[in-house]
Order: C-alpha cells, then structure tokens, then sequence
C-alpha cells in the first residue's frame, strides 16, 4: 500500500467494482436490524471487519469505517435491536444476541456475492459496550480469530464492583437512563438490573481463558470517565497477559471514553494491527 488510508484517498479505482456504500437489513428474531455495509475497491472478495457501536450508540465511527474501507476491508456498522431506527426492544442481552444473527447472515452465499465479503475472513472491533461485545463473541466463535475493543466496558466485572462504591449505583443509574432515553422499550433500572444479573456471565476476567489462539487488540483511554483504565482496561489487559497461545496488543491513549481528540491516533492503531493480520 503506496498511501495512507487514515487521511489519504486510494487514487485507484476499479471501474468495475469501486469502493461504495451499501445498505443492508439483517433479521433479529422478527426485527429488523437496519445497517450499511463499507464496499472496499475492488472486486474481492474483502475481508470484513464488524464494527459495532457502544451504548447508546451516538458514536458509529463512521470514520474508522471510511479508513479500513481505504485500507482494503470492508466494513459493516449496524444498529442493535431498538437503536437508531432497528426494530424491536433494547437490551445488552439483545445486543449480544443479534450479533450472533448479524454473524450467522453473513455465510449466506448471497450475501457474500452482493457485498463482496469472505464471511470466513470476519474481525469484530468495538467500542464501549461493542468493545465488550467483540470479545464476548471471540471468545464463543470458534470461527473468529481476531478482535478489538477500545475504550471497552467489562459490564460483569463493573456490576460486582457496585456494592464496594457507595455512589456507583446512582452515577451509574443517570448514565443508562440518559442512554435509555434515546432508545426503545427500556429504562435505565431496567439495564441496571441485567447488568447486575448477569453479572458473572458477562465478567472477561472470568472468560480470559478462552482467548488462547485468538488476536487481541486492546486499546485504553487514560482519560476515561465512564470506563475508566483501572476498573475495565488495566485489569482485563493482565489477565489476558498471563493466557497462554494468546496474542496481545495493547495502547492507552491520552484521551477521553469516545476519543474525541485522538480519532487519528485511534484510527491508525486499528489499522496498523488489521495491516498484520494475514489470513
């Protein structure tokens, strides 16, 4: 690559098969789940790179989707059930579960040839809430090798921290609800106490294990007020170190939970590890 796809455009294009934008609507259940595929030049077929936005989802990062389509990948960002226009009701556990839908439509053969896609080349990345889901699926699909999270929230960890803070509870209530509000058929009390139930279930501390054979990317903010380091970065990042057969890659950015001053810094991190993976 003779140019850099973070601030740089390909100046070749295929005539036939040029970097495009395409929409796509993928079924959760009975609802619909309405996203836009990333098409990189060329005929392919690209790999893919899953990027899934956090909770409630302001940030889709749009702009790390434009770069890695640059550099050669397609891209698909998608709205979880009962976000920014999908159908259905909000939950962490649907989010979670209509990203095992998203993942089983991409092997439809159809799907591969529309979007140009090698549903056996997938990375899934993530940010926030996607962070945490991208490695929750790394770690249940066998077939998925490589993910990255960045500013990720570990939900299970923080849920059993809550007790030992005194204001945990109330911080954490005005958060959801503030995110609640801009989605469908929740309340903030209603994440809170899915969180707290699936507390064990959903703690990477508990699943580090089965992260041997997989490629990790793990970025922090050293800013971060709503996932901070000490609590959902330092200590998942430890206790990856210590799998055995894992391969680990980790930055902390100076910067805040959205990386809203460091998007460049970010972006071309991603990039760079997507650049050394060889499929």
């Amino acid at each position: 690559m003779i140019f850099n796809p973070v601030f740089e455009d390909n100046k070749e294009r295929d005539p036939e098969y040029s970097a495009s934008l395409m929409p796509v609507v993928f079924n959760s259940g009975e609802n619909k789940l309405i996203g836009t595929v990333f098409i990189a030049n060329g005929k392919g077929p690209h790999p893919l790179l899953v990027l899934l936005h956090g909770f409630p989802g302001n940030e889709s990062n749009y702009d790390i989707a434009h770069a890695a389509r640059r550099a050669g990948w397609n891209v698909l960002v998608f709205h979880y059930r009962g976000s920014w226009g999908s159908a259905g009701i909000y939950s962490f556990s649907n989010c979670l579960e209509d990203v095992d839908d998203v993942l089983k439509s991409l092997a439809n053969p159809k799907f591969e040839e529309k979007y140009r896609i090698d549903s056996n080349k997938i990375v899934l990345a993530g940010h926030s809430l996607g962070g945490f889901i991208s490695l929750i699926k790394l770690c249940e699909n066998g077939k998925i090798k490589y993910g990255a999270s960045f500013g990720g929230f570990n939900f299970g960890f923080f849920a059993k921290m809550i007790p030992a803070i005194p204001e945990a509870k109330e911080i954490t209530l005005e958060g959801l609800n503030n995110g609640a509000y801009l989605l469908n058929g929740v309340s903030g009390d209603n994440l809170y106490n899915e969180m707290l139930k699936h507390c064990d279930n959903w703690d990477l501390l508990e699943k580090s294990d089965c992260f041997a054979g997989k490629n990790i990317l793990l970025i922090g903010a050293q800013l971060d007020n709503v996932a901070p380091a000490t609590l959902h970065h330092i200590p998942l990042l430890k206790k990856i170190e210590s799998v055995k057969g894992v391969q680990l890659e980790h930055h902390t950015l100076d910067t805040g939970h959205s990386f809203s001053d460091r998007r460049i810094e970010l972006t071309t991190i991603l990039i760079e590890w997507l650049n050394k993976i060889r499929f």
